[in-house]
């Protein structure tokens, strides 16, 4: 049966990151790590001021294949400003989401918390009622981002290497932090931080993130592994497997939620760092078809996109 309910999620405070206000407290017991969140919006504000949790972009799925984006805008227009977005909408110039989703851009996060609010749940997701010409009160997914899950601490008390840091590519959108560090944690053991990659302007994951390990024998195993399971609820994309070489800077200040790690092709006229040194794959096989790629290398020549 649906109940109303909110929406949120508490997790502890760590001394991991070594800077004076390394991991804040937003007064509801979520993380928020400066230079992954990437928005001064995130942080605690002062007199009582309303804090950001969401991302502004909020993906709806299950909609009525009838229903065009002026009556997407209808329906959700009661919780503020927003547009109406799906992948490729630009070149299709289709009126219809051709996959029976779409994404919600709304102008100001407060609207998330209210559409959040409105909503029913049912076995853990949330839903609200959404109508066509042909359907009417059909129920549809709504899928928020949460600001905290796009961090995670396991182990406080290691410090971050970025030589013992690696790249996932091709993770799937509603997969968290905490996910991501106890998959690998159970797989190699010595997670000890785990971050979702996201775009700097609405704060919605960019399908990619870093793990870092606490010990070398941990990562090695890690970087060595060829084909794991994964579980993850009702993941249904395919993700293209990419050729890159990843280069994290070797400068033992870094930390792995604040360093910008280049990226190396393997293709075209771009020089390798070392002669014919072919990139290393870690891909894990998912039963709904989708894969994550790890990307690694080290070097401390710089490279190009």
């Amino acid at each position: 049966m649906l109940n109303a309910r909110s929406y949120g999620r508490r997790r502890g405070r760590s001394s991991l990151f070594p800077i004076d206000d390394g991991l804040l407290d937003d007064g509801h017991g979520n993380q928020v790590v400066p230079g992954v969140l990437s928005s001064p919006s995130c942080y605690p504000h002062q007199n009582g001021e309303r804090i950001e949790r969401f991302s502004r972009k909020v993906f709806v799925g299950g909609l009525p294949p009838d229903i065009d984006e002026d009556e997407i805008t209808s329906s959700f227009r009661r919780f503020g400003p927003l547009v109406v977005d799906w992948p490729h909408k630009a070149e299709s110039k289709s009126y219809f989401p051709p996959k029976g989703y779409a994404f919600l851009l709304f102008q100001e996060e407060s609207s998330v918390q209210a559409l959040i609010e409105a909503c029913l749940e049912e076995d853990g997701k949330l839903y609200l009622c959404v109508s066509s010409p042909t359907i009417k009160d059909k129920p549809v997914q709504i899928r928020p981002w949460n600001l905290s899950d796009s961090d995670f601490v396991m182990d406080g008390s290691q410090p971050l290497d970025p030589r013992k840091t690696i790249f996932v590519g091709g993770v799937p959108r509603p997969l968290r932090a905490v996910e991501l560090a106890m998959i690998m944690d159970r797989l190699y053991g010595g997670v000890c931080y785990a971050g979702i990659d996201t775009d700097p302007e609405l704060k919605y994951p960019k399908g990619a993130g870093r793990v870092a390990f606490s010990n070398q024998q941990s990562y090695i195993a890690a970087i060595s592994a060829r084909f794991v399971q994964l579980q993850h609820g009702d993941i249904d994309k395919r993700v293209r497997d990419k050729c890159i070489l990843l280069h994290p800077p070797l400068t033992s200040g870094c930390s792995a939620h604040s360093m910008h790690l280049p990226v190396l092709r393997s293709s075209g006229n771009t020089t390798r760092p070392f002669p014919r040194q072919e990139p290393l794959h870690l891909r894990l096989s998912l039963p709904s078809c989708a894969t994550l790629t790890f990307l690694y290398g080290a070097t401390n020549r710089k490279a190009r996109n």
